[in-house]
């Protein structure tokens, strides 16, 4: 054959087989002729992927057309009874409608969201009922993660199903008033810890597979007007390297799409943007006739012969039509390789009826007027008389035919097939041997005359952990990066670093002891600069006791600043999760890596974690404070006796080397558990004080102490305060208490109870801002002040920084002396001779005091 210009197949003239290259196009054209376009479209697409697998360097194609990735021809048979299914989501659209209109009832008004599972019941019933695989499926079932405003679709099924009752229904948003009943509005396991799997606004199936309920609607309006976002996200999950399946046109459109030989359909489909495909379904047939498909003489033949009523009713949408959904579901369930996403198109309201569908107003709309809960009552053929409606339309009725009914069998039935009811929560686990006393005896032993920081006596710790018989196994060390700052690359050579395809590469520090090594069966999970992705890790694998049965203990170690300030709304869905594991911030504090500057100098991470409930929050000064901490944590999330175990210990270490003290015989450790503890309490005459410090504060509180004794005759007490957040919870435990319980015995605040025969002032210093030493002030007895490093960090020397800050040693002394004066304890001349003498105002005069010089 000659290239020319009859050639139907002719090729660019530079193609170096321009015969080949037409056989190539003619098979291409006569598959299309005997299997129609979808399956073309179906064989060019893989033939891309393929060419991006060999490295020829084809351009991807962003988009497709706006029609379904799969076509009619290629759609499997439908498995089910789809009239018995068809059946019960019309009572569950029904009953999760009432749920919310109840919910608005007059003198309730909590509302909900009525909208959103309008929208999206073909998405759910069709996972529920064909591919969604219960906790006793054998391959251990599926995480499915619930769009939140669409609960009470969920909640209507269970109701349904039996597992559920009319009255917790009634409870919908009414947690503790309608307790024990009462059931909240978006899916949350700490609020029905067996119920609900993950706290959650997505959906999933298989491996990992996007459901995205594309009904063109944001909450005020349209996602994108002017534009195409099923296109737009086609677009992002092509280039993300994810398989596409897009659901976009029911059933009726498939007559069309044959007859539109010469594409003029699929253009108008392509250039409409979603403001008018949202505005066609708040109107009629009639104006889909004259504004959509009269834009063009081909189009409007299409139709010629069609009624308005079968433009408005036969013409649906495709996340709405059954067996399109269902088809999408199998093609991803199959689908090998790569992640899925299903982009399907749906209505915001779809069945409320016109008052409702595709309004602006839509989501915010939360009950029915009489004629609505008519029109709807009779879309989804419930058995309900218009007496009963009209009887009180605020509390419309539910509709469950019970548990005999043959649609309810069925329906159950179908579950049972597939591993049982969903969503569930299950919190039972194989059995954890925890480590006994030797694991933690390392950093209890002290550092002799060797200097260390609290990170490294921490690592220590950490490394006999994943030493323990029958336990080690069970951590899983998470790093961003940055390990060997931490000392951490010790991990590297036994432990190693997990990668799912081993270490193909010869490591360039492959003859050094502690070298890089990545492997299958890894332990640490070492994810590069990418705090989400590691809060991520932590988050499953602390979950790993609920969602799979096995406990691991997730303990995530990074810069103190990048953690709760990066990711703040992270930690706290993992707390909503009701994770489990130990969360580190190293190199701590607002002065001690200030050579690095401002991004790295942490003076608030407290009092962010102290707003999250599920975090536990510690500054220990120690590392026997932190063996006692760590193990503490360890028996409360697996022990089995605290009543509440998903916590996350959030812990503060540091990079300032120092003496570790050996553990004291006879040492508080209730009190460092709980908050804190007295570590010096020196003999002598003279007025006394207490000074309150946590992690690197207690050497500037031991050089104060000194200080004081020798410069000025005073006497102090040194207590670490290893919680500042916890002594503050404890102490608004007792206050509510006392406050529902005037009349019983009065309940202590821990700090209190262990001030309580303190002699003199209290002053209170850590290396974060003044706000997190003054949690505990209304349950301190004494006069109470407090030193913190408030305001910006910056690049100095520690001892510049502290002296700038006001918090060293010295420091201290003068803020001691200002109390015991307001006191009338000693002269108030004192204070104004010690800032001489300590040159206070002088930042190049700060002092190191006993916690090390500079690392």
């Amino acid at each position: 054959m000659t290239v020319n210009d009859q050639d139907p197949y002719s090729q660019d003239p530079l193609d170096s087989d321009p015969d080949e290259t037409s056989e190539w196009q003619e098979s291409l054209h006569q598959l299309v002729q005997a299997k129609g376009p979808g399956r073309g479209r179906e064989i060019m697409l893989s033939l891309l992927q393929a060419s991006h697998d060999l490295q020829l360097n084809v351009p991807q194609v962003p988009t497709t057309d706006y029609i379904n990735t799969i076509a009619p021809e290629n759609e499997p048979e439908f498995p089910g009874d789809e009239e018995l299914e068809r059946r019960y989501r019309r009572w569950i659209r029904w009953n999760a409608a009432i749920t919310v209109h109840r919910a608005q009832r007059p003198g309730i008004g909590v509302g909900g969201h009525i909208s959103t599972y309008a929208s999206s019941a073909s998405l759910y019933e069709v996972g529920f009922n064909h591919f969604f695989r219960g906790l006793d499926d054998p391959s251990g079932g599926d995480q499915i993660f619930i769009q939140g405003h669409a609960s009470p679709g969920i909640y209507a099924r269970s109701f349904l199903e039996g597992r559920l009752s009319e009255q917790q229904l009634d409870g919908f948003r009414q947690e503790k008033s309608k307790a024990p009943e009462g059931i909240p509005s978006y899916p949350h396991p700490r609020l029905m810890p067996e119920y609900w799997q993950f706290p959650t606004v997505s959906m999933s199936l298989d491996n990992l597979t996007f459901v995205i309920n594309a009904n063109l609607q944001r909450l005020d309006g349209p996602v994108r007007g002017n534009g195409k976002i099923i296109q737009e996200l086609e677009s992002f999950f092509r280039g993300a390297g994810w398989n596409v399946i897009k659901v976009v046109w029911g059933s009726g459109w498939d007559e069309l799409l044959s007859k539109d030989t010469d594409g003029a359909l699929v253009r108008l489909m392509n250039t409409t943007p979603d403001g008018d495909f949202q505005t066609y379904r708040a109107e009629d047939g009639g104006f889909i006739r004259e504004h959509f498909f009269g834009r063009d003489e081909r189009t409007a033949a299409l139709v010629k012969d069609w009624s308005d009523d079968d433009i408005w009713g036969r013409l649906r949408r495709g996340g709405l039509d059954y067996r399109k959904v269902y088809a999408a579901y199998k093609a991803a369930a199959e689908h090998k390789g790569q992640p899925t996403v299903i982009i399907a198109k749906t209505i915001k309201g779809y069945g409320l009826g016109h008052h409702f569908e595709g309004r602006n107003a839509t989501h915010q709309m939360k009950k029915m007027t009489l004629e609505d809960l008519k029109h709807f009552r009779d879309s989804m053929r419930i058995p309900i008389s218009d007496a009963q409606l009209e009887e009180n339309p605020y509390l419309p009725p539910y509709y469950n035919p019970g548990a005999e009914d043959e649609t309810i069998q069925y329906m159950q039935e179908r579950r049972r097939s597939l591993g049982g009811f969903l969503p569930e929560r299950r919190s039972h686990h194989v059995g954890l041997t925890l480590p006994d006393e030797s694991a933690y005896a390392l950093p209890k032993k002290g550092s002799g005359t060797q200097e260390i920081a609290t990170t490294m006596a921490f690592v220590r710790l950490l490394k006999d952990l994943l030493k323990a018989k029958d336990f080690g196994h069970r951590i899983v060390p998470i790093i961003p990066d940055e390990a060997r700052t931490f000392g951490m690359d010790a991990y590297f050579p036994t432990a190693k670093i997990y990668n799912p395809h081993g270490q193909n590469y010869t490591s360039v520090d492959r003859s050094l002891l502690l070298a890089y090594k990545e492997s299958p069966q890894g332990q640490i999970l070492h994810v590069g600069i990418n705090e989400a992705g590691a809060l991520a890790a932590f988050t499953a694998a602390g979950t790993s006791y609920s969602t799979h049965g096995e406990p691991l203990i997730p303990v995530y170690v990074f810069y103190s600043m990048f953690g709760f300030q990066r990711t703040g709304d992270a930690q706290w869905a993992a707390g909503d999760q009701m994770a489990r594991g130990f969360i580190i911030g190293a190199t701590a504090g607002r002065t001690t890596l200030t050579g690095e500057g401002l991004q790295h100098a942490d003076g608030h991470s407290h009092l962010l974690a102290s707003t999250n409930p599920a975090t536990v929050s510690y500054d220990p000064a120690y590392g026997y404070e932190i063996a006692h901490i760590v193990r503490s944590g360890i028996e409360r999330m697996y022990g089995g006796e605290h009543p509440d175990p998903n916590v996350m210990y959030y812990i503060t270490v540091y990079n300032e080397p120092l003496v570790q003290p050996a553990e004291p015989e006879g040492v508080d450790v209730d009190g460092i558990v709980r908050g804190m503890h007295r570590i010096s309490s020196p003999e002598g005459e003279g007025p006394r004080a207490q000074i309150l410090a946590s992690g690197v504060g207690v050497p500037w509180a031991m050089e104060a102490q000194q200080l004081l004794r020798d410069d000025w005759g005073v006497q102090a007490d040194v207590w670490s305060v290893t919680s500042w957040t916890e002594l503050r919870r404890d102490g608004l435990a007792a206050d509510e208490h006392n406050f529902l319980h005037p009349e019983g015995e009065a309940r202590t605040a821990f700090v209190t109870e262990k001030l309580k025969d303190a002699e003199g002032p209290v002053v209170a210093v850590s290396d974060f801002m003044h706000a997190v030493q003054d949690q505990i002030r209304p349950w301190v007895p004494q006069q109470f002040v407090t030193l913190g490093a408030d305001g910006f960090g910056f690049s100095d020397t520690r001892a510049a920084a502290r002296r700038y800050f006001k918090i060293d040693g010295p420091s201290v002394v003068v803020r001691t002396l200002q109390a015991l004066a307001a006191e009338g304890k000693v002269d108030r001349s004192l204070s104004a001779q010690a800032i001489e003498k300590y040159r206070l105002h002088d930042v190049s005069a700060g002092t190191s005091g006993n916690a090390g010089g500079e690392s």
